[in-house]
């Protein structure tokens, strides 16, 4: 965490807008049941100071909170009390963000009935927005099943995280919908830059650089602990 506060902080410049996105089990692994209070509120404070604009909780992360007695950062929602983030650019763009509802149990296949309500939220919720990003906790093997179904009402982008390995930004159902997945190590950054809106009024595909474009950032040993971060977990 301190290093990612040093990239956000000292490295990456950019003057265009700048949204800071966080999935599912960044306080708890899908295999991982507890985790040490003061380390627990060490990220929260973490988390908050780095300033992230859109996180996923997982439904196992929430139980955790509740039993700890412990408020996730501020930007954190379960789909269940929050599904839907809206984000207006100064410049007027709006940008949605759909959390995917967590499944019972993990490489669980969603039930049609679970497909069939996210198709109608992303339907619903695509008409309003210049850009619709899914942000889900699935796992690398149900997402890709989900993309690989091609379904006809899919987000123009998949946020996954999750059991499995990382993607950064693989094109997939016909161009419609670009995928990444965070590195469930938690020592990288994904920098997605992007270059024009999705079309609404004509099919629409990703092309990348053209459209979009992606990096992977490994947090290494050139990037320094940034020390307020570093003093919440002493």
């Amino acid at each position: 965490m301190a290093r990612r506060a040093t990239y956000f902080f000292d490295v990456h410049r950019s003057t265009a807008p700048t949204i800071k996105v966080s999935g599912g089990y960044e306080y708890l692994s899908p295999e991982s049941t507890s985790l040490p209070l003061s380390d627990l509120k060490g990220l929260v404070k973490a988390y908050d100071f780095i300033g992230y604009d859109v996180g996923l909780l997982s439904k196992e992360e929430a139980a955790f909170f509740e039993e700890s007695n412990c408020v996730p950062d501020s930007s954190r929602k379960t789909a269940e009390k929050e599904p839907f983030t809206l984000i207006t650019l100064e410049t007027g763009e709006k940008i949605g963000f759909l959390r995917f509802p967590s499944l019972d149990e993990i490489d669980q296949i969603p039930t049609d009935a679970t497909l069939n309500s996210l198709s109608d939220q992303i339907k619903k919720h695509k008409q309003s927005v210049n850009l619709l990003i899914g942000i889900t906790d699935w796992g690398w093997k149900v997402e890709r099943e989900f993309l690989a179904r091609n379904p006809e009402h899919i987000p123009d982008i998949l946020l996954g995280s999750g059991n499995g390995s990382g993607v950064t930004g693989r094109i997939l159902a016909d161009g419609r919908c670009i995928w990444y997945r965070t590195y469930n190590k938690g020592k990288t950054v994904i920098e997605v830059k992007l270059l024009a809106w999705p079309d609404r009024t004509k099919p629409f595909a990703w092309s990348e650089p053209e459209k979009i474009i992606s990096q992977s950032i490994g947090l290494s040993d050139k990037y320094y602990d940034n020390p307020e971060v570093a003093n919440f977990f002493k």
